[in-house]
């Protein structure tokens, strides 16, 4: 599912989130029970409302309004000509709202040396669907600097990292709560939807670190010198997959040498797609 439609099925939730508060009688009664009406209230709900409201339209002039049986359903020249609606895992995959489960025990991790093993025994123990082989930690989205940071563990399917995971809530460097962001039919969602990792082949791998550069390049940074280059496998809920390389560059700028990284997504050829 792509960005667009989460945001439409989310936006909708607001839309009736607006219905309802609209339709609150004027002289309604305070919940405490007293006799205050909620005319006072109501003009604070109307600017609520009207926040919500505004999104919704910005998101349906961009995308169109939502309906859940339509799927991008476009007519080209023959008006009696149209689109399947789609029916597999990946259209029947559920908004997934997580819920934050309180970590009780103190839990030992070092960010600087990347040593969780302390939190994924945790997790091992406790999530039942996790499992170290299955779900991997994603360290680019690690913050360096700030204290109040997430580790997320991604399911990882035959070395793709996909888009599901289980998150870590950290406060002062201590695991404080995580969440489980996985669909309840994540395994059927991506049964033959990839390949192995390990089928990409070291030509393709170096094709898409070459194409990272190019798109460097097209900056006409002054100075350049290439640090690093990681390729990570991933891919989308829809069956797309693309190799993801992080570029680590430096670059000179008035007389100050800077340090920048370069996100990349390089399209697998299209017999490993779908």
């Amino acid at each position: 599912m792509r960005v667009k439609d989460r945001l439409k099925k989310y936006f909708s939730f607001a839309a009736v989130f607006a219905v309802v508060m609209i339709n609150i009688p004027a002289g309604a009664m305070a919940a405490d029970g007293t006799d205050t009406a909620l005319e006072t209230e109501r003009p604070a709900y109307i600017g609520i409302l009207g926040v919500f409201k505004g999104i919704v339209s910005a998101v349906e002039n961009a995308y169109g309004s939502y309906d859940p049986t339509v799927y991008e359903n476009v007519i080209y020249g023959n008006e009696d000509v149209t689109l399947n609606i789609q029916d597999d895992p990946a259209a029947r995959a559920e908004i997934i709202i997580p819920t934050y489960t309180h970590i009780e025990e103190h839990i030992n991790i070092d960010k600087e040396t990347r040593d969780f093993e302390e939190l994924t025994e945790y997790l091992e123990e406790n999530v039942d669907i996790f499992d170290r082989d299955s779900f991997k930690i994603d360290e680019e989205k690690i913050s360096k600097t700030r204290d109040d940071y997430f580790i997320s563990y991604y399911y990882t399917v035959n070395g793709f990292m996909t888009t599901h995971n289980i998150g870590v809530h950290c406060e002062n460097n201590i695991p404080t709560e995580y969440s489980i962001n996985l669909p309840d039919n994540m395994i059927d969602f991506y049964s033959g939807r990839t390949i192995s990792a390990d089928d990409v082949p070291e030509t393709v791998i170096d094709e898409a670190k070459a194409e990272a550069l190019k798109d460097i390049n097209e900056g006409e940074y002054k100075g350049l010198r290439i640090i690093s280059q990681t390729v990570t496998p991933r891919i989308y809920e829809d069956g797309y997959k693309y190799l993801r390389v992080r570029t680590i560059f430096e670059y000179e700028d008035d007389g100050e040498v800077y340090q920048s990284p370069h996100i990349f997504e390089y399209r697998l050829p299209d017999k490993w797609q779908g």
